[in-house]
């Protein structure tokens, strides 16, 4: 056997790591996330926006809506043009929610489309890192 098939071979069998440590990584993210300020009013919520837009340099039209039907929080773009929702759940209105629907946006995941790793793999980990640690990926 050559050098580069069992340099090959010798990394493979190392690869499995890298994924679990990434989710190591994620779950250590949201856990860091708990205990996070809550949200007292729709107008602090508008406000706590329009800061975290500005600390990610993000000039998207962000409307932010306090709800009653949502368990945690999401976001979408609306048919309006370059208009987004964020939804936040009354109860579970905390600044790392807002900050992780605000990445999301700010950050092109949600005009990216939806796949299934996309989502799971990339844009949920890298939203949950900025969220909790304040890593922006």
């Amino acid at each position: 056997m050559g050098k580069f098939k069992k340099a090959c071979i010798k990394m493979l069998k190392k690869s499995w790591l890298l994924p679990i440590a990434y989710m190591g990584l994620d779950l250590a993210a949201v856990i860091a996330t708990v205990g996070s300020p809550k949200i007292d009013s729709q107008e602090q919520l508008e406000q706590l926006v329009e800061e975290e837009k500005k600390e990610l340099n993000c000039d998207k039209n962000i409307v932010p809506r306090e709800v009653t039907c949502h368990i945690n929080a999401m976001c979408w773009k609306t048919p309006k043009k370059d208009e987004y929702i964020i939804e936040i759940g009354i109860g579970k209105m905390n600044i790392a929610s807002m900050k992780h629907e605000v990445y999301h946006i700010c950050d092109g995941h949600v005009d990216a489309g939806y796949s299934f790793l996309g989502y799971w793999f990339l844009y949920e980990p890298q939203a949950n890192f900025y969220a909790g640690f304040g890593w922006k990926l």
